[in-house]
């Protein structure tokens, strides 16, 4: 066997691997034992049996409120309404299933799953979304509305770079025309054209997708720059008449997408009269607990919030404060689960920066070898500016707002790497075979994934004792909190 069809079923066996441990994690954790998933699952469990946006006046709203005094129903994302089916129909299959609520994120990690197995091999880039951190798969393994943003994220990534996508063939029309020399994600086959009512479906389609993403939370706003930096660069390698004939298409995604942002907000000023900031002092008022009740000067007692209007300098905030912010987000989005009491040990982090960075040079080779033009650069530029905005207003947010060092809100930036390694052909060598070197550090990366999403995630948090404050799982007994 051609180790180039060897290693895409490396790669699917080792995210089968993961779809297995999703299942165990979403079958075996008790509930509250995640960050925040109390206040989703009263989120799942009012949507059960209600189709229409939510009022977080109804007092069947009450088990949404977190401490802060915030209503997970609060936020126009259609994930909530889409869990409480999906939660409905799991806790009538499978009536002892202590929490279905977790059934849609475990359907849609198996989604991501069937993708990769689909669309890898041609898309490469899946994988490295997939699997560049097992907290990717903890996010699927418990209720909590950020495995749905980070899907969207994917498919986003998907349908804007890579060019045998639903959104380009239903853009360039149906004679389906190569991809020239030189252009962004070139799929190495002709495109199968679509025909018009095809065509009109994969447009109203695209238009949900990004028409949903909108809707997300801020930081997932984010993968509209990676998308508009993808569709630019296609843009600019396509012929005069392939463009001219994409543009309709693409500006009819744009308006069903605007119908998605525009509808929700005009549910919201329906539902609320346009008092919504009024009655969310008014609910925060009675539904926060007493340690986020503010004083006289607007602070309240609890010492992770304002840390801004307490008078403490960003640069306190960031480099001395406990826990580290820099060391913290970066152990949490590489893998650092429940509300990060559980980290990998220190090696397991060294290795994974170590993969890190050698994707990164072996990416940065293969673009410089390729002679990139002024567009490829100015692309890449722009992509490069996703992680550090994101990075920046984790820390505006932890100064200003909470400070919580959370590795899952940089998640965005996957897609803007993914999207820099698709702005070139793989480099293959002569005989067909990828790049070793990259390929062998993805390997590892989903290798080290498996190990530590089994070892220090599944087994500790299934245990029923983690919900004791001061458990400590015997696997990291005696090591520090932060890497």
């Amino acid at each position: 066997m051609k180790t180039s069809d060897l290693l895409p079923r490396l790669w699917n066996a080792l995210l089968l691997g993961a779809l297995a441990l999703v299942c165990w994690m979403a079958a075996a954790s008790p509930a509250g034992a995640h960050p925040d998933e109390r206040g989703s699952i009263g989120a799942v469990r009012y949507h059960e049996t209600r189709w229409r946006p939510a009022d977080i006046r109804d007092p069947d709203a009450a088990p949404s409120f977190s401490v802060y005094g915030v209503s997970r129903l609060d936020q126009r994302t259609a994930y909530w309404t889409v869990a409480g089916k999906a939660s409905l129909a799991a806790r009538t299959l499978l009536p002892r299933w202590r929490t279905p609520e977790r059934a849609l994120n475990v359907l849609l990690f198996a989604l991501l799953v069937a993708l990769c197995v689909r669309r890898g091999r041609a898309d490469p880039g899946l994988y490295l979304l997939a699997g560049l951190s097992p907290q990717v798969w903890y996010l699927f393994s418990y209720c909590t509305a950020d495995a749905w943003d980070v899907l969207l994220c994917i498919l986003a990534y998907h349908e804007t770079a890579f060019g045998g996508s639903l959104l380009w063939r239903s853009a360039l029309g149906g004679d389906g025309a190569p991809d020239p020399p030189g252009a962004p994600l070139p799929d190495a086959a002709r495109a199968r054209g679509l025909r018009p009512a095809g065509r009109t479906a994969g447009i109203v389609l695209a238009g949900c997708l990004f028409g949903l993403l909108s809707l997300g939370k801020p930081t997932v706003l984010a993968a509209f720059l990676v998308a508009g930096v993808a569709v630019l660069r296609r843009l600019a390698a396509l012929p005069a008449a392939a463009v001219h004939r994409a543009l309709p298409a693409l500006a009819a995604v744009a308006l069903v997408a605007a119908a998605w942002t525009g509808g929700a907000a005009l549910s919201e000023r329906i539902r609320y009269d346009g008092r919504l900031p009024e009655i969310r002092q008014e609910m925060a008022a009675a539904r926060r607990g007493p340690a986020f009740v503010p004083d006289e000067r607007g602070i309240v007692a609890w010492p992770s919030v304002g840390l801004r209007a307490r008078g403490v300098p960003l640069a306190d905030a960031l480099l001395r404060r406990h826990p580290p912010f820099l060391p913290t987000t970066l152990a949490s989005f590489a893998g650092s689960y429940g509300p990060m009491r559980f980290p990998s040990p220190r090696p397991w982090y060294g290795l994974v920066g170590l993969c890190w960075l050698l994707l990164g040079l072996c990416g940065a080779r293969r673009f410089l070898e390729a002679r990139p033009r002024r567009a490829d650069v100015l692309a890449a530029l722009a992509l490069f500016a996703v992680p550090a905005l994101l990075l920046g207003a984790s820390a505006w947010h932890a100064w200003t707002a909470d400070y919580q060092p959370q590795g899952r809100y940089l998640f965005p930036s996957n897609a803007a790497w993914a999207a820099f390694g698709a702005l070139v052909p793989a480099r293959r060598r002569p005989d067909g075979r990828p790049e070793r070197l990259s390929a062998a550090v993805l390997t590892a990366l989903l290798a080290l994934g498996l190990l530590s999403f089994l070892l220090y995630a599944v087994v500790p948090l299934s245990d029923p004792a983690v919900m004791d404050p001061s458990y400590i799982p015997p696997a990291v007994r005696g090591a520090a909190a932060t890497p």
